[in-house]
C-alpha cells in the first residue's frame, strides 16, 4: 500500500496557499524511501527544501497534509479542509478535518462546545459522502 505524502503550504503573510505548480507536475512532498532526488525537481518540491529556503520566516507558514482521501468530486482532502456532508438523519453537517493522535488519525469534527466535540473518524465512507466547501484559512466563517 503506497499513498502519496503530499502537503499544502499556507502563507500567513500573503493569506494564500503557495502554488504547488501542479500544472508543471510539481507538488510539495515529504522525502521518504526512494527520496525526491530520484524523481527530479520537475516532479516534486520537498517540504524540507522549501522550509530551509525560507528559514528566516518559518512563522509565516503553516504546512497541512493530504489525508490520502478524496471527496465525492475526487478533490484531495487535506488537514484543515472544511467538508459538507448530507446525512438523512441530521441534514447538512459542516465540519473541519483535524488530525487527532488520540483518535489514531484524521477526524471530521463537526461540532465543538468547550472540551466536548462531535466527530467521526475520517474514512472512505465519510470522504465519499462529503464535498470540500472551504478550509480554515480562507473560509473559517463556514464553521460558525
Amino acid at each position: 500500500m503506497n499513498r502519496p505524502i503530499k502537503f499544502r503550504i499556507w502563507d500567513k503573510y500573503q493569506n494564500k496557499f503557495l502554488p504547488s505548480y501542479g500544472d508543471l507536475g510539481i507538488d510539495f512532498y515529504h522525502e521518504q524511501g526512494e527520496s525526491w532526488h530520484s524523481k527530479g525537481i520537475r516532479d516534486i518540491v520537498p517540504v524540507s527544501w522549501f522550509l530551509q529556503d525560507h528559514n528566516n520566516n518559518l512563522e509565516n507558514y503553516i504546512v497541512t497534509q493530504y489525508t490520502g482521501l478524496t471527496d465525492s468530486k475526487d478533490k484531495e482532502i487535506c488537514d484543515g479542509d472544511i467538508l459538507k456532508i448530507d446525512y438523512d438523519t441530521f441534514g447538512n453537517v459542516i465540519g473541519q478535518v483535524v488530525y487527532e493522535a488520540d483518535h489514531g488519525g484524521y477526524i471530521f469534527q463537526y461540532k465543538r462546545n468547550g472540551p466536548n466535540q462531535n466527530y467521526m473518524n475520517l474514512n472512505c465512507d465519510v470522504a465519499f459522502e462529503s464535498v470540500i466547501v472551504g478550509n480554515i484559512f480562507e473560509t473559517p466563517y463556514l464553521l460558525k
